[in-house]
């Protein structure tokens, strides 16, 4: 079996711009292409993005041959969640209980905001299922960056960026005034949606490999110097996470070589 054939594949959603790779290939067809990578361990699936039925079923297919990565949405929080509701709410997040909640928030059950997540894991139970009835060279889900703890620079980025620009003129607010979920909710939301992306992995005999330590404040929020826009992160946490993810690949191949010996 040649080292080639034992290279890691990055696939999946946007956060994997932070690795050098544009958002969407140019011809919107499903392309394997090499990473920026010094020691050429790694390439990365690109295709058509929002990501279609095509590119997973792809993703599934080089399963056979490539150890994979797979970064899975990780927005949910945000797309959802950024503008506050009225009144706001917080809740209680099972494994850091000792959060605080913030003031004068409705409380509501974990177990409502999961079920409201739920759907968007469907795609990726199914893709992780379908690996784990085939011959793999392992399956890694990865984590996704944490919130930006600083609301004055998500105000000023929201009228940039057109996903937001759009939200707000349905709402009929600007970005200087629009109520925004206080950043200790959206890191509750964001740490949900890590474990339910780990839980989902271990029950198909994945494994979850969690964003690096490092790139946190001691609060849990994105580290200043990996933020990109208000959902992303830049250059530095993909070289951060690289290192991470060399230390998986290399125990992937060694199993991959015990077991095809």
């Amino acid at each position: 079996m040649t080292e080639a054939k034992l290279a890691g594949v990055l696939a999946g959603s946007s956060h994997l711009v932070s690795f050098g790779v544009p958002l969407k290939s140019e011809n919107d067809q499903t392309t394997l292409m090499p990473l920026n990578d010094a020691e050429e361990d790694f390439l990365c699936l690109n295709g058509p993005f929002p990501r279609g039925e095509s590119y997973w079923a792809e993703t599934e297919r080089l399963a056979s041959d490539y150890t994979l990565f797979i970064w899975w949405r990780g927005n949910q929080h945000i797309a959802d969640y950024m503008f506050a509701s009225d009144p706001p709410f917080d809740f209680v997040l099972s494994d850091q209980i000792g959060l605080p909640i913030m003031k004068d928030s409705v409380i509501v059950p974990e177990q409502m905001l999961r079920e409201k997540f739920a759907p968007t894991f469907d795609r990726l139970e199914t893709l992780v299922k379908n690996v784990a009835q085939r011959a793999h060279r392992g399956v890694f889900v990865c984590g996704t960056p944490p919130p930006k703890g600083d609301t004055a620079f998500i105000r000023a980025t929201l009228a940039k960026e057109p996903y937001f620009v759009e939200r707000l003129a349905t709402l009929g607010r600007s970005a200087e005034t629009v109520p925004l979920t206080a950043p200790e909710t959206l890191y509750k939301l964001w740490r949900l949606i890590q474990n339910m992306s780990r839980d989902v992995a271990h029950r198909h005999g994945a494994k979850f490999i969690p964003i690096p330590a490092e790139s946190q404040t001691p609060e849990g929020f994105l580290r200043k110097e990996f933020w990109f826009d208000i959902t992303h992160a830049n250059a530095n946490l993909g070289r951060l996470f690289l290192r991470c993810l060399r230390e998986h690949l290399q125990e992937a191949r060694n199993a991959s070589v015990q077991n095809f010996a």
